[in-house]
């Protein structure tokens, strides 16, 4: 769904943060939105939709309303929230079908309550959606036909990731059978209860109801991402030729470039995305330019230091300048280091690219890692290259650090118990005791503790149903645990967000999901340094974290996932 589901929730999240984790549900996201003062420019956006062909919104709003909503927008943006809130009152009063106004009252109250305590974003929130409710109770006793006002109900709760907010949507697409907007929440919402069928069959009716709406025939495409993929490919490419220079169609190309199979694909996708949109106006666009850099780092590094050489020259962010800066000596190393390999000068090689920076997110990470360890190899420091892919393994294993790890042990006389042996000597150092809970089970009035996984490998992550990235990967963990069934391995689940409690077993039965779901409490998020969801955590046998600060994005990260387990298995 556009912003809590799957598939553009990842998007826009590797968008803006590329290899970090979403740090809260859309509820505080949308805090965090409203407290920036980014409403006027979303709201003057509904204002240009509202005659487009969605639902109740077929016509534009009387102008008494326009002007009320104007208003609201020009006084919010001078931060007088009291006064844009009587305002964008009025408008909704004028015209109780006016959909843009109900978007801009609920982020209204958001921001004037949640600005007295930006600190506990969950509990002003919450105040915030009873004091909306509050307001609808009383306007659906004044406007009772109005499909605007079940409607507004819905989009608070839908705000606030509520369970509550079927019910009202559905008497929204009831009143009005074409309110596209609503069904678009719909099946927002049915992803968290775990029903991707309902999903789906919510965001056709969306695209029926407004065809000429991109961003819901790009959320319908991704609704086919992981049971579809040929689909999925098909109406992302659709999207591209339906919607050319709106967000939608950038957003599709970025997809297809993020998810095309080879890097000659990528280039291709973000190469088509970079000529045809302007990274001022297109958020994918910038991402396509990061993504194509790293590409061409890959399999043409000379494009790669003409595309970080002219964007740092072009950028007028001090910042993005800087950034550019490292990247153009990055590419510089690489190709002076390969022209230096080309001619046995592996000493040489290896000094380059021992003082190259590469950034803390580079998708090339392991690449320049293995190529320094050749050059140290080549150089007669087999050791150093050996000890350096050791202590990368330890922490992050792959298939090509470990073959490349084992050449280096034969060359060192080495027997691979004995890399085994260093691998977990590494491990061991930074191993750190997990703290003991104690939490409640969602499917019995039992408490599971850490105690009773002792003896077991345990996968344990903190999630909550409206969190994209949670369910995005889920897909990936239970593909390799379905792997070890049978063996002493345990897959445990921390809901962080217990105001979606009803969420948790709705979305159990309708995903099939295998882990154990648990109740918070209130300290564990502390006590395992939780800083966003997803986080993830693989506790020994004995109760000790041996490996943390991982996400499983894709097949390469599903081959990670499997080695940690299994080394921890067999140690």
């Amino acid at each position: 769904m556009p912003e809590g589901g799957v598939g553009p929730a990842i998007l826009a999240f590797h968008i803006d943060n590329d290899g970090a984790c979403m740090t809260r549900g859309l509820a505080i996201a949308r805090a965090v939105w409203c407290i920036g003062l980014c409403l006027p420019p979303a709201a003057a956006l509904h204002a240009q939709q509202a005659g487009t062909a969605t639902g109740v919104h077929r016509h534009p709003p009387p102008r008494a309303a326009k002007a009320a909503f104007d208003r609201s927008t020009a006084l919010f943006t001078r931060h007088d929230t009291t006064g844009a809130l009587a305002a964008i009152r009025q408008a909704i009063e004028l015209d109780p079908n006016y959909l843009a106004a109900h978007d801009q009252f609920v982020a209204v109250i958001q921001a004037k309550i949640l600005i007295r305590d930006e600190a506990n974003f969950e509990r002003t929130l919450a105040l915030a959606t009873r004091t909306l409710e509050k307001q609808y109770t009383a306007w659906e006793k004044r406007f009772p036909t109005a499909a605007g006002i079940p409607y507004g109900m819905g989009a608070t709760f839908i705000a606030a990731e509520d369970p509550r907010a079927k019910p009202y949507l559905l008497r929204a697409v009831k009143l009005d059978p074409t309110l596209a907007k609503a069904y678009e929440m719909l099946s927002e919402d049915a992803s968290r209860w775990g029903d991707e069928p309902g999903a789906r069959a919510f965001q056709a009716k969306a695209v029926a109801a407004d065809p000429s709406n991109g961003e819901y025939a790009v959320s319908y495409a991704w609704d086919f991402h992981d049971t579809d993929p040929a689909k999925w490919r098909a109406l992302m490419q659709g999207a591209v030729q339906r919607f050319p220079k709106t967000q939608s169609g950038a957003e599709a190309l970025f997809s297809l470039g993020r998810e095309a199979p080879t890097d000659s694909e990528r280039v291709t996708y973000f190469e088509q995305l970079r000529s045809q949109y302007s990274p001022e106006k297109f958020r994918a666009a910038g991402g396509a330019t990061y993504q194509l850099f790293e590409v061409y780092t890959r399999v043409a590094p000379d494009k790669a230091l003409a595309l970080a050489q002219d964007l740092m020259g072009t950028s007028t962010d001090p910042e993005d300048q800087r950034d550019w800066a490292v990247k153009v000596v990055l590419v510089r190393n690489l190709i002076f280091a390969r022209s230096l390999l080309a001619d046995h000068k592996d000493a040489a090689a290896w000094a380059v690219l021992s003082a190259t920076r590469v950034p803390k997110y580079s998708t090339n990470d392991e690449m320049f890692a293995l190529l320094q360890a050749s050059a140290a190899a080549g150089s007669g420091k087999t050791q150093t290259a050996y000890d350096t892919l050791v202590a990368r393994f330890a922490k992050y294993p792959t298939d090509s650090v470990r073959a490349a790890v084992l050449r280096y042990a034969t060359t060192l006389g080495k027997s691979s118990a004995q890399v085994d042996s260093a691998v977990w000597m590494q491990r061991n150092t930074v191993a750190k005791p997990a703290i003991p809970f104690k939490l409640g089970r969602y499917t019995s009035s039992d408490s599971a503790s850490l105690a009773d996984y002792k003896g077991k490998v345990m996968l344990l992550t903190f999630w909550f149903p409206g969190c994209g990235p949670c369910r995005g990967e889920f897909p990936h963990f239970e593909k390799v645990l379905n792997e070890f069934k049978g063996r002493d391995v345990a897959y445990v689940g921390v809901n962080v967000f217990a105001g979606q409690d009803s969420y948790v077993l709705p979305f159990m039965r309708g995903t099939g999901y295998s882990f154990t779901p648990l109740h918070e409490d209130a300290t564990i998020e502390k006590d395992y340094n939780v800083r966003g969801e997803p986080s993830n955590y693989l506790i020994d046998g004995t109760g000790r974290i041996v490996f943390s600060d991982f996400m499983i994005e894709d097949a390469a990260g599903e081959g990670s996932l499997r080695l940690m387990i299994e080394s921890m298995l067999d140690h």
